[in-house]
This record gives C-alpha cells, sequence and structure tokens, in this order.
C-alpha cells in the first residue's frame, strides 16, 4: 500500500498548479483589455486625410489607429455629419473627436500642448488649407488678406458647411456674411452654383474631390486660400484623468509615427 502522505501532497501539488494556471490564464486576459477610444472622424471626404469609407482609410485614419495602438489603445472610428460629433462626445458615445483650433472650441477641448502651453504642432494630425470657392462668372477676388470684387456697398455672403468653427470665425472677422447651414460640402458648392450664396469656403481636398461633378462646373476655387490650419485629435474637457494621460501617450505617438513616409501624401 503506497504512502498517504506522498499522495496527498501530490494532489494538493496538482491543485496549486492547476490553480496557479487559471489565475496565470485570468492575468493574461486582463492584460490584453485595452483601452477603448471611439473618435468622431465626421464624414468629410478630404482625400487623402479622411475619405468616409471604413475599408478606404485616409492617412489621418490611418494615423489614429495605429498611433492609438502603439500608445496601448484599442481605437474605433465614427462617421457622422460634424455637428453630430458634438451630440456623440456630449452622451459619451465618442471619447475624442478631429478638429481645428478654433478659439471656441479650444474652451471646449483639450489639444496637444508643448511645455509652454503652446498648440504642438508637431503632434498634429494634418495640415488643411481653407478655400475659397465662386462662379466662374463673378470679379471676385482675395490677396490673403483681403476680398474684392463684390458689388460695391453690398457685404457678400460666403457659404460653408454647418459647424466649421474656424471658418466661421474667420469671415466674421473680415466682417463678412456667414451662412453655414449647408449639410455637406456638396451642398455648398451646389448653393454657390444657385447664386443661394456669393461665395463658399471648404477644406481643398473635398473640393478637388467634388469639383468633377458636372453640376458644379460653373465653380472655380480661387488660388489663395482663406487659411491654413492643423487638425488634431481632441479630447473633451470633462475626460477623466486616466483619460487624459493616455491621450498624452496617443498624442505623443501621432507625432513619432506623422513623419514616416505611410502617413505622408
Amino acid at each position: 500500500m503506497p504512502p498517504i502522505i506522498p499522495v496527498m501532497w501530490a494532489l494538493a501539488l496538482r491543485t496549486f498548479l492547476l490553480t496557479l494556471g487559471l489565475a496565470m490564464a485570468a492575468a493574461a486576459a486582463c492584460a490584453q483589455v485595452r483601452p477603448f477610444w471611439r473618435v468622431c472622424v465626421t464624414d468629410l471626404v478630404a482625400p487623402p486625410y479622411l475619405y468616409n469609407d471604413p475599408d478606404r482609410l485616409g492617412i489621418a485614419e490611418r494615423l489614429l489607429v495605429d498611433a492609438g495602438r502603439e500608445a496601448g489603445l484599442d481605437v474605433a472610428l465614427l462617421r457622422v455629419p460634424p455637428r453630430r460629433c458634438r451630440t456623440a462626445i456630449e452622451s459619451n458615445e465618442a471619447h475624442a473627436v478631429l478638429l481645428s483650433p478654433a478659439a471656441e472650441v479650444q474652451t471646449r477641448y483639450f489639444f496637444p500642448l508643448t511645455r509652454d502651453g503652446a498648440l504642438d504642432a508637431s503632434r498634429r494630425l494634418a495640415s488643411i488649407n481653407f478655400m475659397w470657392i465662386k462662379r466662374r462668372d463673378t470679379p471676385f477676388a482675395w490677396d490673403g488678406k483681403q476680398l474684392s470684387g463684390g458689388e460695391a456697398g453690398v457685404v457678400p455672403t460666403v457659404g460653408t458647411r454647418v459647424s466649421v468653427r474656424l471658418a466661421i470665425e474667420q469671415l466674421g472677422a473680415l466682417g463678412l456674411n456667414v451662412d453655414d447651414s449647408a449639410l455637406s460640402t456638396r451642398q455648398l458648392l451646389l448653393k454657390v452654383a444657385a447664386k443661394r450664396v456669393d461665395l463658399g469656403v471648404a477644406i481643398r481636398e473635398e473640393v478637388d474631390y467634388l469639383m468633377s461633378d458636372p453640376a458644379v462646373e460653373s465653380l472655380v476655387m480661387l488660388d489663395k486660400p482663406l487659411s491654413r490650419t492643423e487638425m488634431y485629435l481632441a479630447v473633451p474637457k470633462q475626460a477623466e484623468a486616466e483619460r487624459r494621460q493616455q491621450a498624452e501617450a496617443w498624442w505623443t505617438a501621432i507625432g513619432r509615427l506623422r513623419g514616416r513616409p505611410e502617413y505622408r501624401k
């Protein structure tokens, strides 16, 4: 008859090893759970940065996902109209959004900053130009500072896509009337063509993409942009401290990856 104590020790050892194995497996599973972020990238089509197509990611979209992965985050993209992005942030459906740093926007969102508290352009996602669009038969011109060619005594009305805050602020500062009711850039261009507004302002890449449409063949884009700005990953100011720390790592990863060939035009 075999000794009882060694058998009991063997059973105890087997139980211990089994328990240890299960604990290690559980720990490994927990370690694989990455913080989840949903980013509202809007439904803009601005090649090569955004395509509004889950099967064809633009440069900015790939950079968001890849830099997030490098920072230990699981990133999903939400494609809805800009105004819907704000609602998604407020309801916590989205945790971050792509934005240009208009003054009003900076009161509600965190952006990557330098140690001096200035915007850190080295951690931007993309640089974009807001371009003027006019009907070919109108004399409007832009010298980089002043709009000319309008009817004497009449303030021109300039259309933008809804909620494009930076362009709206800049046009207002020029003393122009602003119509920001267009729900898409195509709708904006159609409004200019139909003489419902005098001019339009939109992102160069999106205008280039849409100008082949025969419905807007009467339009041209002026040579000089209204302005050039950067697009950033922005985080709402109500975000928890842990989220803000994750965003810092993410912004740093964006800055590190952005200069690589695969994230250039």
